[in-house]
């Protein structure tokens, strides 16, 4: 006894899945956000160093206008 069975050929394509491309965002994303962070960071530790220069120089201006 033989048995034949047929299968369309749209059977075993792959289903699509999107996860591949909203992991593909979502890592993206976070490394945007750690970019713009690390932007903000580093420009708010200039001005309080610019800040801190410009109280020792004030300061030295006062010291030596006291003098």
């Amino acid at each position: 006894m033989e048995l034949f069975m047929t299968v369309s050929d749209g059977s075993f394509v792959p289903s699509s899945d999107c996860s591949v491309s909203i992991s593909f965002s979502v890592i993206l994303g976070f490394t945007l956000l750690l970019g713009v962070a690390t932007f903000i960071w580093i420009s708010d530790e200039e001005v309080r160093r610019q800040s801190q220069w410009r109280l020792v120089a004030g300061e030295k201006q006062n010291l030596t206008g006291k003098e």
